[in-house]
């Protein structure tokens, strides 16, 4: 988190582009909750019967909702070129400032380092920022906007039942988590690998004279195929245990969803039970009567 932070006042500097991709992920999620409504309205209006009147409000309606459908296009390529952009921008950044470090470090630091394994720190590993930055910011505005405008829906029209749903938010959170603490690591190695990959290529190919003049073509291709894998069943391995405990979340959120409409569907089925007397029936038998 700290790294996060730091990497995001960092992205401060390109605000401007973050506020423009923000206002438009803001606008797409307005839209896509709007066009449904919409449609609701038009559906409305042919199940009450279409006349004159009618035909002119879906004449409208469907003004409105092209227009809706426009906004969305390009509101979402604002949303996501602009996030892209700012992110990129940063990606520079990060590659200027990781060399630079590297320029300044001790000598005794470079004494068991390889070439391509420095290279791919500084290349690959802040590529990955690009993905976490246009994506991150855009998708976690989305979610909480769509999060907001969904539990509004649900309180307008049950407040019970959105609070319900709404009990299950710790654990998904907690959940992610956990899959976090678990995944993280595996990631981390897989990137090593990448690393050590990188390096045998460069010092392979950096010696690629001495290595056809001496004949060692198949010698250093069986080095590469090596490290190529160990990269390969890294990554393998991190996506095995990623698809594990996403399975195993998406088993939580269903039972806790099957939990929440198992409990609604036997509140409304005790809601339509009448309640029971506690009052006894003359049955007319002569025990109850009086001679």
């Amino acid at each position: 988190m700290k790294m996060l932070w730091k990497l995001s006042r960092e992205a401060i500097r390109y605000r401007g582009l973050y506020i423009i991709a923000i206002l438009a992920t803001l606008s797409l999620t307005m839209v896509n909750l709007a066009a449904p409504r919409v449609l609701s309205s038009m559906t409305g209006i042919v199940e009450a019967g279409v006349d004159e009147a009618g035909l002119l409000k879906i004449r409208n309606l469907t003004i409105i909702l092209i227009f809706l459908y426009l906004c969305r296009i390009a509101f979402r390529f604002m949303s996501n070129y602009m996030a892209h952009k700012a992110a990129w921008y940063l990606v520079g950044d990060l590659r200027t400032k990781v060399y630079d470090k590297l320029g300044r470090m001790h000598l005794g630091y470079f004494h068991d380092k390889q070439t391509g394994d420095l290279m791919s720190r500084v290349v690959n590993d802040t590529r990955d920022f690009e993905l976490l930055y246009a994506r991150m910011i855009p998708e976690t505005i989305t979610n909480i906007v769509t999060f907001a405008g969904v539990l509004i829906i649900l309180l307008s029209i049950n407040t019970k039942l959105a609070l319900i749903t709404c009990a299950s938010i710790p654990f998904i959170m907690i959940s992610g988590v956990i899959f976090a603490k678990k995944v993280r690591p595996y990631f981390r190695i897989s990137q090593k690998k990448m690393g050590e990959l990188n390096g045998r290529l460069q010092d392979s190919l950096s010696r690629i004279h001495e290595i056809q003049s001496f004949g060692r073509q198949e010698y250093e291709t069986g080095r590469i195929n090596e490290k190529n894998f160990d990269h390969v069943r890294a990554m393998l391995k991190a996506l095995k245990i990623s698809a594990d405990q996403t399975d195993q979340n998406r088993s939580l959120y269903r039972r806790m969803d099957n939990n929440i409409r198992n409990a609604i569907y036997e509140e409304k089925k005790q809601e339509r039970i009448p309640p029971r007397t506690n009052q006894r029936l003359w049955t007319g038998s002569p025990a109850f009567t009086n001679e």
